[in-house]
């Protein structure tokens, strides 16, 4: 009986943790000033930036590395950018 009670508390909580990972899993933060659109997308373990201004627009992308998701993101937000999950 202490073993079917483990395995279901152990299955419920992998369950609401990939949950909860899957829906963090990837974030678009955007911010424009002085009018150049910056976005930054993280997905994975992907950084993408996309900078447009003057109907130019560039991009580029890094590996996320060592740096935690989250982290980042409230960076990102502390410094005025508007970020939701994708």
């Amino acid at each position: 009986m202490k073993k079917l009670i483990l395995s279901c508390a152990v299955a419920v909580t992998a369950a609401v943790c990939f949950s909860s990972c899957a829906k963090d899993s990837c974030y678009e933060c955007e911010q424009t000033a002085s009018s150049v659109e910056t976005v930054i997308s993280v997905c994975e373990e992907t950084i993408t930036t996309t900078t447009t201004s003057g109907g130019s627009t560039s991009e580029a992308s890094v590996e996320l590395g060592n740096t935690n998701k989250t982290t980042y993101r409230e960076s990102l937000e502390a410094a005025g950018y508007t970020c939701v999950n994708k």
